[in-house]
């Protein structure tokens, strides 16, 4: 890709960057036409040739994909959906409406789970912040979710070049496998009490 060719030829900028094209693939509206999968694909490829250090550029990407839910959640929390709905319709259709229902139905659970999905995850921070959902909620859910996402696309880039650094990607794993423990205490520990079905 064009933007990941240019910050390997000025890797002085290569962190802010970096950190700005993911919160591109996150925000609203924007994120619709960036593709995330593809980016950290190539960046777990670069890593894993040794032109970026893992680390760095994992934790850039994570910081980025954050700051773009954090944007969307906040725009959905003080009302600005009216224009963002017009704008996802231009690309999606329906893809707010879609991630208002998911949220609504789902709670937490649907906040975590779209953010694997490429074609409503930038609607769905949006959704939470619309509907009420605590800030500190969302953000217990989105970080894991997260890290998670990039760990899982940028190691696939990495194997795909078929040089793997074994106890990097051990670490992740157990980071990726305390997140998702993370993710289910608190979806068990909130569902008794209608935890879907009402404002958090």
């Amino acid at each position: 890709m064009d933007s990941l060719q240019f910050l390997t030829e000025y890797k002085n900028l290569a962190i802010p960057l970096l950190v700005l094209l993911m919160l591109a693939e996150s925000a609203p509206v924007v994120g619709l036409f960036v593709p995330g999968v593809v980016i950290l694909t190539a960046l777990g490829t670069m890593t894993g040739s040794g032109v970026w250090p893992f680390w760095t550029t994992y934790f850039s990407a994570v910081a980025g994909a954050l700051l773009g839910d954090q944007l969307g959640y906040w725009l959905g929390r003080l009302g600005a959906t009216e224009l963002s709905g017009k704008l996802f319709r231009r690309r999606r259709q329906n893809a707010i409406e879609v991630a208002r229902q998911l949220v609504e139905k789902h709670g937490l659970l649907a906040i975590f789970f779209g953010r694997m999905a490429w074609a409503v995850h930038p609607a769905v921070p949006t959704a939470a912040g619309f509907l009420g959902i605590k800030p500190r909620n969302f953000l217990l859910i989105d970080l894991p979710a997260v890290s998670l996402w990039v760990s899982l696309y940028m190691g696939l880039g990495h194997v795909a070049t078929g040089i793997w650094v074994h106890q990097t990607f051990r670490l992740v794993e157990f980071a990726s496998v305390l997140a998702i423990l993370l993710v289910i205490v608190l979806l068990v520990r909130h569902s008794s009490g209608g935890f879907h079905r009402r404002k958090l």
